[in-house]
C-alpha cells in the first residue's frame, strides 16, 4: 500500500502558543515541518516551558528544525531563503508578530491559517483580550483562512472564553493559549484528513462596523465606575508590561494587582479622592463606590505598600488624585 506523502508545514509563531503547536505539528507523522518563523525578539533566554513567551527558538533547535527570525517580511534575503525551500502545502501562523503579505499568505499549495486571540466581531485590535477585559465583554480564539483560495477571512472554527471575576490579563492569556491550541489540534487534524466543514463566514463585515476597545490609555479616569477600575487594573496586569496609573502633583503613580471594590456611599467625595488610609491600604472614591488600593509603584521603579506611601509623601485623607499629571 502505497504510504500518503507528508504534508510540508512552515510555521510562523512565537510565545507558549507557538511551541504548543510546533509540538503538535512534530507529533503528526502526515506532517513535515519545513521551517520555523519565529519572533524577532526571541533570543532563547527564556527556559521556563510554560511561561507565556516560552522561547520557540529552544524548541525548534531542539528539534534540530531551520528557524528563521526576519525583522521584516519583505526582507529580500528572508525571502529568497524562505523560496529556495520545498514548497509548503500549508503555512500556520499562531499569534505571529507581523501581517502576513499578500505574497506570503498565498505561497503555499492548499492554504494560509491564521491563529489568534480574538473573537470576530467582538474583539479585533492588537489588545483584543485587554479590551475585552476592560468592556467585561466576550472574548475567545479563532482559526480562519487567509489565502485567496478561500474565502476572504473565511472562518474555520472560533472559541467563546468566558471572562472570570479575577482574571487578569495574563491569566487570560494563558486560558487563550490553551483555547487556542484545543481548536488547532482539533481543527488541523479535521484539515489534514480533508473532513473540515466549510464554515462560510468571515465575521469581518461586523467587525468593520464594530468601534474597538477603547484600549488606549492607562491613565485611571476616577469617573468610571468602581468595577470597570477594578478590571481596568487586571487588564494592565502582565509580566514586563506597565500598569494602570493616576497621578498626584508629580507623581506617576501605578496602581498594581489586586484591588478591591468596596460598596458604601459617597458621602459628598469627589471621584478621585482619597476617604480613608489604613493599614489595609488607601481607599479612594469613584463615581460610584470606592477602590482600596494595597500596593503601588512608584514613578515606574519603587513597589511599596499604599500606605507607606500616603505617609512618606504626606498624603491624606480629602487629597484628590488627577487623570493626567499637573503641569
Amino acid at each position: 500500500m502505497r504510504r500518503a506523502q507528508k504534508q510540508k508545514v512552515i510555521l510562523m509563531a512565537g510565545n507558549l502558543i507557538g511551541c504548543m503547536c510546533l509540538k503538535e505539528l512534530n507529533r503528526i507523522r502526515r506532517v513535515e515541518v519545513v521551517a520555523v518563523i519565529g519572533l524577532y525578539h526571541d533570543n532563547g533566554f527564556v527556559v521556563n516551558p510554560r511561561a507565556w513567551n516560552a522561547s520557540l527558538l529552544r524548541v525548534a533547535l531542539d528539534k534540530k528544525m531551520t528557524f528563521m527570525q526576519p525583522q521584516d517580511l519583505e526582507c529580500v534575503n528572508f525571502l529568497d531563503d524562505l523560496f529556495e525551500m520545498d514548497q509548503p502545502d500549508y503555512i500556520i501562523a499562531a499569534q505571529y508578530e507581523h501581517d502576513l503579505t499578500p505574497r506570503l499568505s498565498s505561497y503555499p499549495k492548499k492554504g494560509c491559517i491564521n491563529l489568534d486571540f480574538s473573537l470576530v466581531p467582538f474583539n479585533g485590535n492588537a489588545h483584543s483580550a485587554s479590551g475585552a477585559l476592560i468592556d467585561n465583554d466576550r472574548v475567545g480564539v479563532r482559526m480562519h483562512w487567509l489565502d485567496k483560495k478561500h474565502s476572504e477571512n473565511e472562518e474555520i472554527a472560533s472559541k467563546k472564553i468566558d471572562i472570570g471575576e479575577n482574571d487578569t490579563a495574563l491569566s487570560l492569556y494563558h486560558r487563550l493559549t490553551t483555547a487556542g491550541f484545543r481548536l488547532f489540534k482539533e481543527q488541523f487534524a479535521l484539515i489534514l484528513q480533508n473532513k473540515l466543514e466549510q464554515n462560510g463566514s468571515n465575521g469581518y463585515d461586523s467587525l468593520r462596523n464594530q468601534q474597538n476597545s477603547k484600549f488606549n490609555t492607562r491613565n485611571i479616569d476616577w469617573q468610571w465606575e468602581a468595577s470597570k477600575i477594578d478590571r481596568m487594573v487586571r487588564a494592565l496586569t502582565f509580566p514586563e508590561s506597565p500598569s494602570a496609573r493616576t497621578f498626584y502633583n508629580d507623581l506617576e503613580i501605578e496602581i498594581l494587582n489586586p484591588v478591591e471594590v468596596i460598596h458604601q456611599e459617597r458621602n459628598g467625595h469627589k471621584p478621585g479622592q482619597i476617604v480613608d488610609i489604613s493599614p489595609n491600604g488607601l481607599m479612594v472614591q469613584t463615581t460610584t463606590d470606592c477602590i482600596l488600593i494595597p500596593k503601588i509603584r512608584l514613578n515606574q521603579s519603587l513597589v511599596m505598600n499604599a500606605t507607606k506611601f500616603c505617609r512618606y509623601f504626606n498624603l491624606s485623607v480629602g487629597d484628590i488624585f488627577q487623570q493626567n499629571i499637573s503641569t
